[in-house]
């Protein structure tokens, strides 16, 4: 994807601003990028007020000769992306006649509760969790 934006300082660090939905929901996110044919790799971080900016590192600024204040165009591709959650069946069947969803928690909150569902050795522990997850879904959905 194609952004503009123009170069800042930010932190001590150069970074360019972009679009937060690039992140996708998620904080941060592994990035390819190109500055006027200077190829590199870096992240694209979330600040507190919702914007998202892209650090480009020094030696990229110095071989693209780029300048604080500069309007720049950047060509973005996303690395790696997200992993698909495996959702187990007893999970699933249980937010379904509850009547919610996985969606409604945040991706970190949801890779934690069921990696806590498969860690369970006892069936006691694992139906305890099962119902912590569908718990953490309901709260949530309430909101």
């Amino acid at each position: 994807m194609q952004v503009a934006g123009k170069i800042c300082l930010f932190g001590g660090l150069h970074a360019l601003d972009v679009a937060p939905e690039i992140l996708n929901g998620r904080r941060s996110v592994r990035v390819r990028s190109a500055l006027r044919g200077v190829q590199h790799l870096s992240y694209i971080f979330r600040l507190r007020g919702g914007e998202a900016r892209l650090v480009v590192p020094d030696n990229v600024v110095e071989k693209a000769d780029l300048k604080v204040g500069e309007d720049v165009e950047v060509e973005l591709v996303v690395v790696g992306g997200t992993k698909e959650l495996r959702v187990p069946l007893d999970v699933e069947l249980a937010l379904a006649s509850a009547g919610t969803s996985l969606n409604v928690l945040p991706a970190f909150e949801r890779r934690q509760l069921l990696y806590l569902v498969r860690e369970s050795k006892e069936p006691a522990v694992r139906r305890g969790r099962i119902e912590a997850v569908v718990s953490a879904c309901l709260s949530k959905h309430a909101c």
